[in-house]
């Protein structure tokens, strides 16, 4: 049996867990099978923005927006 061309894969994901969560386990399968793997997070993962503006409203420094 011929054995499969090798495959280059690219996985984009905006947040870490978008790339691996997602198709980590698909990633890992091409990987051991000897194809090229790369993915590319276009963010590092924190929440600072989100909890920062939290913190802000509940502590009346920022009134809430409609």
């Amino acid at each position: 049996m011929d054995q499969p061309a090798k495959m280059i894969i690219l996985v984009v994901g905006g947040h870490p867990a978008d790339a691996f969560d997602c198709a980590g386990g698909t990633l890992a399968h091409h990987a051991e099978r000897g194809d090229w793997v790369t993915a590319a997070v276009l963010t590092h993962g924190a929440r600072g923005h989100d909890i920062e503006l939290i913190d802000d409203l509940r502590e009346g420094r920022i009134e809430p927006t409609s």
